[in-house]
């Protein structure tokens, strides 16, 4: 007598091997700030600039915290420099319509850093999605370029994209891949590198941030999955061996 073990069996025990080396993701949440006090700008403000801070996030630079899309182009938040609005087009990130970092890439440009747990030699795979537009009441396109580093890993370029006079590109998807260097924790860091096209004056160029999420994939199972796998295995054997004597 034959006996015929089905795929779905396999694959049954192939999946409850994979089920422990699931992806650990974490995802940045901008909601959890400290707001300015008094905060004049509904939930909109400048990092560090008067409290206004997001708990793992430090920038020394010229970057900014926007509630939301219309709270950006209508109320707009206090900076060191005066009040900065963005351009009346830009709309909310599809994939997480919540607060979104707002960096400058002319003045005062600074990277914002968030602070990532890690280990020594572990794969880190970072995504998220970022736009470019630029502050109202300002004249020229001008390109923008995000660099985005983990700790001491090269640093990774995105695309270079041209943004119109008062323009908004819309949102776009990345996912880079790094290695960590430390056990503990490194900084995840984004600058915003931005010109002035066909112009010398300096314009106010922004690069907008959201959505950020560090995943950390298991390349082999954990032992626990190792356990269940040869414990399926080894069922499997004596199932195997049981019906062929009775056969």
């Amino acid at each position: 007598m034959k006996m015929h073990i089905g795929p779905s069996f396999l694959s049954g025990l192939v999946l409850s091997a994979m089920i422990a080396s699931t992806a650990h993701a974490s995802t940045i949440n901008l909601s959890s700030g400290t707001l300015p006090t008094p905060d004049p700008n509904g939930g909109n403000y400048m990092l560090n600039y008067h409290g206004g801070t997001v708990t793992g996030v430090t920038s020394t630079g010229y970057n900014f915290v926007f509630a939301s899309a219309s709270a950006a182009n209508a109320t707009g938040a206090s900076g060191a420099a005066g009040t900065v609005k963005l351009d009346s087009l830009v709309v909310a990130d599809p994939s997480a319509p919540g607060p979104f970092l707002a960096l400058d890439g002319d003045y005062d440009s600074s990277a914002v850093d968030v602070a990532v747990s890690t280990v020594a030699g572990k794969t880190y795979t970072v995504s998220f999605d970022w736009a470019g537009t630029q502050q109202t009441g300002f004249v020229y396109s001008t390109t923008d370029m995000l660099q985005v580093a983990l700790g001491g890993d090269p640093v990774q370029d995105t695309a270079m994209i041209t943004v119109a006079q008062q323009g908004f590109n819309g949102w776009y998807d990345v996912t880079d891949t790094f290695t960590a260097s430390t056990t503990g924790t490194e900084q995840l860091s984004f600058l915003d590198v931005a010109t002035t096209v066909g112009h010398t004056s300096q314009e106010p160029a922004f690069a907008l941030v959201d959505n950020i999420s560090v995943s950390t994939p298991s390349a082999t199972p954990e032992p626990s999955s190792l356990m269940l796998l040869s414990t399926g295995l080894m069922g499997l054997g004596g199932f195997v061996r049981s019906r062929v004597k009775k056969s």
